[in-house]
């Protein structure tokens, strides 16, 4: 009975926990439906990221809502461009396909840089504030409904239907100047 009982543990915990890790180092854990991928990772210059994807896996597709969080902390991904703030993203599933409420929230603050290779110090200019917002709906993968994007420089508002514009849209750009049709 103890033999039955500890080969039954080993199996139920290969079942209701997976975890491996890829060559980029994303970390993937799988507990059931529940479905993980975290990236932790330092740049050159010494600065940070950690993200993570979570949401519920049903048969391979995705379902509900999915959360993604970034923190950036003078994160350089390409050693000329560095990133310190926060990125949100909420976005919902059914059977798969995006359906329901979708939500980007962007706090970032970006700024050019790179390595001084005379002094041996990374060198950065001023950081430029990048936030934005975006907000609005699928209905069996197509957009619907109110879409709305607040960017730095631009504002957007539509109305979808089925994919597809359907009434009023409102453009502002840089400049302040709105077109609407």
């Amino acid at each position: 009975m103890k033999r039955f009982f500890m080969i039954f543990i080993c199996v139920m915990m290969n079942v209701s926990l997976f975890a491996q890790e890829d060559i980029y180092g994303v970390k993937v854990t799988q507990s059931g439906n529940f479905y993980k991928a975290t990236l932790d990772r330092k740049s050159d210059n010494g600065g940070s990221v950690s993200e993570s994807w979570s949401g519920t896996l049903i048969n391979g597709r995705r379902e509900g809502t999915w959360k993604f969080s970034g923190k950036y902390n003078l994160y350089g991904p390409n050693n000329s461009v560095f990133w310190t703030g926060n990125v949100t993203i909420v976005k919902n599933y059914k059977n798969g396909i995006p359906h329901g409420v979708y939500q980007v929230t962007d706090n970032l603050n970006v700024r050019g840089g790179g390595y001084n290779v005379f002094t041996g110090q990374w060198v950065y200019r001023q950081p430029q504030s990048e936030n934005a917002t975006i907000t609005g709906s699928f209905e069996n993968g197509k957009m619907s409904g109110t879409w709305n994007v607040n960017a730095k420089h631009t504002k957007f508002v539509a109305t979808f239907n089925n994919g597809m514009p359907n009434g009023k849209f409102s453009y502002t750009d840089e400049n302040g100047l709105t077109t609407t049709a």
